[in-house]
């Protein structure tokens, strides 16, 4: 299992950040999300009702953007990946319930782990992520 330093975790989040194919929302669920994996050691995923979540992770990943980000991660030599999916994730078995939670648009669910749409995976709340500040002084 590959492990990355404390510097290439900050140079990872530094690409993030820097990324012109996703907004702020995007960029504070994969910071909660690179955290919460503990390393790339746990699965995690959220699930969150903003249009800039609906497409950043998408445009991040796609061959057509300019992030490149599963290319990165293969690269460093980790087996997680961030997959993506419109509707929500129930844990405990149920999967996609409907596109969008009641009351909610856009509702979308990003992972990180080494599985797409992991079952598995451990949810982190909007509290994890509203708790992340995106500032370039910390990369």
């Amino acid at each position: 299992m590959t492990t990355l330093s404390d510097d290439q975790i900050n140079a990872l989040k530094y690409l993030i950040f820097m990324s012109k194919d996703a907004g702020p929302e995007t960029k504070k669920i994969c910071f909660a999300l690179i955290d919460a994996s503990e390393r790339f050691k746990k699965p995690v995923y959220f699930t969150g009702n903003t249009k800039d979540a609906q497409f950043g992770v998408h445009d991040m990943v796609s061959s057509n953007g300019t992030t490149h980000l599963s290319e990165i991660l293969k690269t460093v030599g980790l087996k997680f990946r961030f997959s993506h999916h419109d509707g929500f994730f129930v844990s405990g078995g149920n999967f996609f319930q409907s596109r969008f939670r009641k009351g909610e648009k856009h509702t979308h669910t990003i992972w990180l782990s080494e599985t797409c749409y992991d079952r598995f995976a451990s949810e982190i709340k909007k509290e994890d992520v509203e708790k992340v500040e995106l500032k370039n002084s910390l990369y």
